[in-house]
């Protein structure tokens, strides 16, 4: 599935949890927060559902920091809190911060044009580093193809591939969420800034915050994990080489290191134009999905406290963590979370040939097909299938349930207590 156009739903999970909330209380000391966050997250990691780095923090103060899982998911060597995992779009706001210090170098102007940095590039009169940056460029949210995202590439590649494909609207007419553009973006940032975008992600962002354990995709790096899917009595693990998404989804890093960045970020120490263009309603929420890779950074002004999590295993324990945990820093006593059990069913022939080959606009570009008589994919978005017109989605736990027309035919995709997402007509 192309992530970007696809939202967890908290609420979808809510059935699934026993979950007991007393009244708020002090927030727990240290030991006492370790304590209840270890019982939340039991079940998850004994059932294998938990493959990452969990942290939560109070203000400067890491409160709780810890690894579960495997590098490689059926071999020994176990994720630590310095294994550096893909976090996906969590490169987009490092890539934001490089362009506002530019920006406040005078190199670089919301204003200008892509024509003036890369000439020739189809309406890059009309296109302005500001359309790059909000997601207003028209430029596709993907313009690789499955072989091109398997062989390294650079910035430069990345605009060759882009000026190939059509603009989806007149620049500044409308908004489209694209990797592309940041790819885009990172050769301008480039250009400005007369270096690659690794060495420009490494004086600016990562070394003054002390990031020690990040780097972007092209660099070597120890200790990178697979990202990994579960599929029914199997994992999966996942090849692609994500240079592709150059300062879109191409950093990995650790959670210590993303709330290293946060901390320098909101007490301002990346500048005004950085904090001004990332700190919205003074709070933090990034999220990156990419690969078998999981990622997300929240912080909240009102109780200073951030939660981080990076993980190489693409389950729906990763929403259960970003909704709970601040709960239980708070104060809060929660229950741990029941994991979901799943009986798989083949679906029948009649209802297959109903559901294969069908798009949704969820996702426009990558039909439903099967995997097997009980496996599904939307892209590479797992469904399991529980009946002829019910899934379980393992990434998020929600139950996908397909909504029939009058006439007999598929209208839509509800999920859980969330979206519906409409049949595209071919």
């Amino acid at each position: 599935m192309r992530y970007a156009r696809f939202r967890v739903h908290a609420l979808a999970l809510a059935p699934l949890l026993v979950a007991r909330s007393a009244a708020a209380q002090a927030p727990p000391s240290r030991m006492e927060l370790e304590r209840r966050i270890d019982a939340y997250l039991a079940p998850l990691a004994t059932s294998g559902d938990l493959s990452g780095t969990v942290l939560v923090a109070r203000g400067d103060s890491v409160m709780y920091e810890r690894a579960f899982g495997k590098l490689r998911l059926g071999e020994a060597a176990p994720n630590t809190p310095e294994t550096p995992f893909a976090v996906a779009s969590l490169t987009k706001p490092l890539t934001v911060i490089i362009a506002a210090a530019l920006i406040d170098q005078g190199r670089l102007a919301l204003g200008d044009p892509l024509s003036k940095w890369i000439p020739g590039f189809p309406r890059g009169d009309r296109i302005t580093v500001e359309h790059l940056l909000r997601h207003r460029s028209g430029i596709p949210h993907r313009v690789t193809a499955e072989a091109d995202e398997m062989v390294p590439h650079t910035a430069e590649d990345m605009v060759r591939l882009a000026a190939g494909r059509e603009l989806a609207f007149e620049p500044g007419t409308s908004s489209l969420y694209s990797s592309a553009a940041y790819s885009v973006l990172a050769r301008v940032l480039e250009i400005a800034g007369g270096k690659p975008y690794a060495d420009l992600l490494e004086e600016i962002v990562l070394r003054p915050a002390g990031a020690a354990h990040t780097a972007n995709a092209d660099r070597p790096q120890p200790g990178r994990p697979s990202g990994h899917f579960r599929y029914p009595a199997r994992v999966k693990s996942t090849s692609r080489n994500l240079s592709f998404l150059v300062g879109a989804g191409s950093v990995y890093s650790t959670p210590r290191d993303i709330f290293a960045i946060m901390r320098r970020l909101t007490s301002g120490g990346y500048g005004a134009t950085a904090r001004t263009a990332l700190v919205r309603q003074s709070s933090l929420r990034w999220n990156g999905i990419t690969d078998g890779f999981r990622a997300f950074a929240d912080w909240d002004s009102t109780t200073d406290v951030t939660v981080a999590f990076a993980g190489n295993l693409f389950t729906g324990a990763a929403d259960l963590i970003r909704r709970d945990m601040p709960r239980i820093a708070r104060g809060e006593q929660l229950d741990p979370p029941v994991v979901p059990t799943v009986s798989l069913r083949p679906i029948g022939a009649a209802a297959r040939a109903r559901l294969a080959g069908v798009r949704f606009d969820v996702n426009p570009s990558q039909p439903l097909r099967f995997d097997s008589d009980s496996v599904a994919l939307l892209g590479d978005w797992l469904l399991f299938v529980t009946s002829d017109s019910t899934f379980f989605s393992p990434q998020d736990y929600a139950t996908v349930r397909v909504v029939v027309g009058a006439n007999g035919e598929v209208d839509a995709l509800q999920w859980g207590e969330g979206p519906r997402f409409a049949r595209v007509k071919e």
